[in-house]
């Protein structure tokens, strides 16, 4: 009776929602706030909604309302976005996931590449809104002399597919790895490719009893089209480390290869040699 009443809903939830709609309606709100029109951009969002901007060492959050005030610049028409290209990243039961890719213009000239991510959930009337949206800066791979803006985009990738997991969000964590991508875990045997690495996921995925690993501290590096980085992590492990390594491709940058360790103490290896042996 549950799977019914669930399919049921499935249907009646989706039913409103169409790719090309919502795509149609994401260049709208552009153009709304290209117009300095508050009350139209207003009616987009969810009244819980907030915009972050990632800058190079931190992240700054507004309101809606404080969004509609920096919007008002817009009226004047010597800001304008132009969005390139809207891209679907996610959909779930109630959830929906954009990058959208805009070029920003001060007085007609052109100033910089924006990505926008934008989350949607539905509210009581089963109508997508605004729900989130991350800016950040966006550099095309064949310049690359912008290393603080890619380090800056990388680290909140990064961040997020590490809260990815903690919140059991399989399609979003996965989505950020390269077809490639291969997994080096703490155990010997573990050595997956995507597929494998997926297929070991999916069942602590499917119950919610994921791990929640937080950053201590990263350091990331950069030459032409790859980007690699360490980092130290807190888990249920006590700490170790993970390094990795992103390619940008398409467009995007994403993760092909991850080493998670474990880490011991030099004093302590050879009762750990004879630990291993039995």
């Amino acid at each position: 009776m549950k799977t019914i009443l669930g399919v049921i809903f499935l249907v009646y939830f989706n039913a409103g929602f169409s790719q090309q709609g919502l795509e149609n309606q994401i260049k709208q709100f552009y153009l709304d706030v290209n117009n300095g029109d508050a009350d139209k951009t207003k009616s987009h969002f969810l009244a819980t909604a907030s915009v972050s901007t990632i800058k190079k060492d931190t992240v700054i959050h507004y309101s809606v309302m404080e969004f509609l005030k920096l919007c008002l610049d817009f009226k004047s028409k010597k800001i304008e976005k132009k969005v390139s290209r809207v891209e679907f990243i996610e959909e779930n039961i109630k959830r929906l996931r954009y990058l959208v890719y805009y070029e920003l213009f001060l007085d007609g000239k052109f100033k910089q590449t924006y990505i926008d991510e934008m989350t949607f959930i539905a509210d009581n009337n089963y109508v997508y809104k605004i729900d989130k949206i991350y800016t950040s800066t966006f550099v095309n791979s064949d310049k690359m002399e912008n290393f603080e803006t890619d380090k800056s985009y990388v680290k909140y990738f990064l961040n997020k597919w590490h809260e990815d997991v903690a919140n059991s969000n399989l399609e979003a964590y996965f989505n950020f790895m390269h077809p490639n991508f291969i997994f080096l875990g703490t155990d010997p045997g573990e050595r997956w490719t995507k597929n494998q690495f997926y297929n070991f996921c999916k069942p602590y995925f499917d119950r919610h009893s994921t791990w929640d690993f937080k950053v201590n501290w990263r350091n990331i590096y950069q030459s032409k089209g790859v980007i690699w980085f360490e980092e130290s992590l807190n888990t249920w492990m006590e700490e170790c480390r993970g390094s990795g390594v992103l390619v940008y491709e398409n467009s995007e940058w994403k993760l092909i290869h991850y080493n998670l360790t474990v880490l011991i103490e030099n004093e302590k290896v050879d009762k750990f040699i004879k630990l291993r042996k039995k």
